[in-house]
């Protein structure tokens, strides 16, 4: 019984939000060049009830208007399940 095994690599995905007025606006990415280019994006608020989800463009960027002042939790899922 011979075993082979090919090199396998992971990779950590990176997620930076700020809050600019009423918006939560971000990028997810695997590296400085590589976005996570149409992960899906979903908001949650302090008290766990979902605010809404969005999907982030082509670069990682995604925007969420928010109306209220909060602590906000922000999941994304990229389309391998890294999370």
């Amino acid at each position: 019984l011979i075993l082979l095994s090919t090199p396998c690599w992971g990779h950590d995905l990176h997620l930076f939000v700020t809050v600019q007025g009423n918006k939560l606006v971000g990028r997810a990415s695997f590296s400085a060049v590589s976005p996570a280019a149409g992960c899906s994006v979903e908001i949650t608020s302090a008290s766990r009830s979902s605010v809404g989800k969005t999907v982030a463009d082509a670069d990682g960027r995604f925007e969420f208007n928010v109306e209220t002042r909060d602590d906000y939790e922000v999941l994304v899922r990229t389309s391998d399940l890294h999370q």
